[in-house]
């Protein structure tokens, strides 16, 4: 596992509660519905940004998975 890959891994696993059970359905269903996963995580991203204080460490890891998988999702729809 990359070292950015192991460091966002910690950080949502030190996220609060309210973001963890739509983290952990996504990795639960990332194979099986990709799609379904990144909307998981970006509820995970609105119910964070809504918390007091900010888990900004925990939001920026899950921001960083949705970025690569946005991208991911793009090279397999790309038309050639």
């Amino acid at each position: 596992m990359p070292a950015d890959a192991r460091a966002s891994a910690g950080a949502t696993a030190r996220a609060p509660r309210e973001m963890q059970q739509f983290i952990a359905r996504a990795r639960e269903i990332a194979r099986i519905a990709p799609t379904v996963a990144y909307y998981c995580r970006m509820r995970a991203v609105e119910v964070g940004m809504s918390l007091h204080p900010r888990p900004d460490d925990a939001l920026r890891a899950v921001l960083d998975v949705l970025e690569v998988r946005a991208r991911e999702t793009d090279d397999r729809h790309a038309i050639d």
